[in-house]
């Protein structure tokens, strides 16, 4: 298991003058998606869609053996359904929507 660096031991590191060794988050390394206009909220650890609703969750990891981490966030179809950009974002019969 990989441990990762939080923004507190960075501070922490810097302070007593030595050097991690641990990596960042891939949020952090990767960035944030492009094109869509969800935004992470560092704060709150959620991704914000473009109506300004946060998601439910902090991020499910979901991590296979040949592939890369992803992590998924899911939001609530109800909200979803009630703003401008619901065309493209919700399905029918579904009860939350992922991404990521």
């Amino acid at each position: 298991m990989t441990q990762l660096t939080r923004k507190e031991n960075i501070i922490y590191a810097n302070k007593e003058k030595f050097k991690l060794v641990s990596k960042l988050h891939p949020l952090i390394t990767n960035g944030t998606r492009k094109d869509d206009k969800f935004i992470y909220n560092k704060d709150a650890g959620r991704y914000m869609c473009p109506a300004g609703h946060l998601s439910k969750n902090d991020g499910h990891i979901k991590r296979d053996k040949n592939r890369n981490t992803r992590i998924k966030f899911y939001w609530d179809i109800e909200k979803c359904k009630s703003v401008r950009y619901e065309r493209g974002v919700t399905q029918k019969g579904r009860r939350q929507r992922a991404t990521l």
